[in-house]
């Protein structure tokens, strides 16, 4: 079986602390070049790296060892290179989110199927310790029937890391950039389609057009419902999990510590401290659960799984479409001031439905 050729565009936070080092720790992917804009990082991706420097997507598109592209890029290119690519008979993974409206879902959707390649998105957060954890508690009934959820991503400040992400035309904002994360999560927990979309938005950032604090609530058809709160005016941590069932209560505080054991290239920093682990609350009282390891790394094995045809597709084409459609209703309601309803259960893909909840295309193997 040949290892797939695989480029990353973009060379900034993202490429750097997620895509790069698990690209690389993949057995079934090759990592061929990076494409970067800037000169200066050429010479780095050139030199330092030992990595094919393309000066555009354009340019990596031309070199045919490339089977899959890694779009790491702001927000806004997302759809654009994500057509480019599909439509050049190569892979796609998009760094989250897939894009920012519907319309531009709808074209690399379309743009999938048209050329039988694999278009994913990079929602690693399936793989927190947290959420598997919460995961497994549901699976064994801990939990009793799921009602509600509470789902937390909040810092203090503004984005230093990249800058573009405090700019609302490049795509910033806690909404769009961590919100996403959660709203992924809230769909494959609640596993049901959502009937509204309720969004209460602040702004507090004079230095900045992008909002200070978010919190967004979700409703189920049946009348579950999910609160994603996420911000960067918080000074004091909230638990990053809250989820209240009929037979008992989940907490988890705490950061996946996978993010930072990335960053500083430490593998022992990804082992929770025994304070982080998960609590349940019931009728029995409190007992700690066990610590779940967070494994990030199994987004990019079920990839190369997938474009083999050896495994179906984790993050399919419906899902992604589900979680822009919220993010869509979210601003819409943020700016409307009143709930936003939706009709979770289909799509219409050039006049025909398309189950949210369908089977992914069937996508040509590499080998």
């Amino acid at each position: 079986m040949s290892l797939i050729g695989t480029v990353v565009v973009a060379l900034g936070y993202a490429a750097r602390t997620f895509h790069l080092p698990l690209v690389r720790a993949e057995a079934g992917l090759r990592l061929v070049g990076i494409v970067s804009g800037d000169e200066g990082k050429r010479g780095e991706i050139s030199q330092s790296m030992g990595l094919t420097a393309y000066a555009s997507l354009a340019e990596a598109l031309g070199d045919e060892r490339v089977e899959l592209v890694v779009i790491a890029s702001p927000h806004v290119a997302h759809a654009e290179q994500a057509v480019a690519a599909l439509r050049a008979g190569r892979h796609v993974v998009v760094d989250k989110p897939m894009c920012l409206r519907v319309e531009e879902a709808d074209r690399m959707y379309r743009a999938a199927r048209e050329s039988g390649r694999m278009l994913s998105v990079f929602h690693n957060r399936r793989w927190d310790g947290g959420h598997l954890a919460l995961k497994e508690a549901m699976r064994c009934g801990a939990l009793g029937e799921l009602r509600s959820l509470e789902l937390s991503m909040n810092r203090h400040g503004l984005s230093r890391k990249s800058r573009w992400r405090n700019e609302a035309g490049e795509a910033g904002g806690r909404l769009v950039d961590l919100g996403i994360h959660l709203m992924d999560e809230a769909l494959q927990l609640l596993d049901e389609p959502i009937a509204s979309v309720t969004t209460f938005m602040q702004r507090d950032w004079a230095e900045a057009d992008v909002e200070s604090h978010c919190t967004v609530v979700l409703r189920t058809v049946s009348g579950r419902h999910a609160t994603l709160d996420v911000g960067s005016l918080t000074r004091h941590v909230k638990p990053a999990y809250v989820a209240v069932g009929t037979r008992g209560t989940y907490v988890k505080f705490g950061a996946d510590p996978q993010e930072r054991a990335l960053a500083e290239g430490n593998a022992s920093l990804r082992v929770e401290d025994a304070s982080q682990a998960p609590m349940l609350y019931n009728s029995d009282g409190v007992s700690r659960l066990p610590i779940v390891a967070g494994r990030w790394e199994a987004f990019y094995e079920n990839v190369a799984q997938a474009i083999h045809q050896q495994a179906p597709l984790a993050v399919t084409e419906p899902q992604m479409r589900a979680a822009i459609r919220i993010l869509e209703a979210a601003r819409q309601s943020a700016r409307d001031g009143r709930p936003v309803e939706i009709d979770g259960k289909s799509v219409e893909l050039d006049g025909k439905p398309v189950e949210l909840d369908g089977k992914p295309v069937e996508i040509e193997s590499a080998s």
